[in-house]
């Protein structure tokens, strides 16, 4: 099975921040380790279930790290969606010294669900077809 063929929710690529009028052409989304305080790299791709990284180094597949992606603008008073995420896989990218990563929501809060659909609205998906 692909892996695209498992993907179930709407998700919505970083890409296409640059190109909506509610963020700026410089928007990066970037996701940092919440225990370390360092940043693990640039989301690429995000869902309700989880999302993609663009990383510097090579991520331990099953590690479940504590996240907190920035966000454009501030979604409930909040800059930041923080949670517990796994890391499912992770494969070299197209460039040397770059590595593409995939993690599942460990738990989602109320709140944050609010965030991410907030996100997946603002990056070009219909809050019509992020709920259904």
């Amino acid at each position: 099975m692909k892996m695209d063929d498992r993907r179930k929710a709407e998700r919505a690529s970083a890409e296409r921040a640059s190109n909506t009028a509610r963020m700026t052409k410089t928007a990066i989304l970037g996701v940092t380790n919440l225990e370390t305080d360092r940043l693990i790299g640039q989301m690429t791709d995000i869902s309700p279930d989880g999302l993609q990284l663009a990383t510097s180094k090579p991520v331990e597949c099953r590690s479940v790290l504590n996240l907190r992606l920035r966000l454009p603008e501030p979604i409930q008073g909040s800059l930041f969606i923080i949670m517990d995420a796994e890391c499912v896989w992770c494969k070299q990218g197209t460039e040397a010294r770059t590595y593409n990563a995939g993690f599942k929501f460990r738990s989602v809060t109320p709140s944050n669900v609010t965030r991410i659909q907030a996100l997946l609205v603002s990056l070009g998906k219909t809050k019509e077809s992020v709920t259904s």
